[in-house]
């Protein structure tokens, strides 16, 4: 249950972070176009935002649950096969 409620909260906290990224694109976005007088939000902005942001995004989502699991799969396999012969050794040396 401890790994499946610190799951929950690290993707909670990582959504959070993902809304702010995007939240401060848009206001940044925003602030600029009012100087130059041009409607605050359309789809030109919407279209920038998807284009700027979606790469980390994809990027992101791959690492955080394709990668980063594989690799913490394999040390786990690695450790547990090392371990594995190391006592088939201590047991034949015995």
């Amino acid at each position: 249950m401890g790994k499946s409620r610190s799951r929950a909260t690290e993707s909670i906290v990582y959504i959070v972070l993902w809304f702010i990224a995007i939240g401060l694109y848009l206001l940044d976005m925003i602030r600029n176009r009012a100087q130059m007088s041009a409607p605050l939000v359309d789809m030109s902005v919407l279209s920038a935002l998807t284009h700027t942001m979606l790469p980390f995004l994809i990027l992101f989502l791959v690492n955080n649950n394709v990668l980063i699991p594989k690799l913490i799969l394999r040390i786990a396999v690695s450790v547990w096969d090392g371990m594995c012969y190391l006592s088939n050794v201590g047991v034949s040396i015995f």
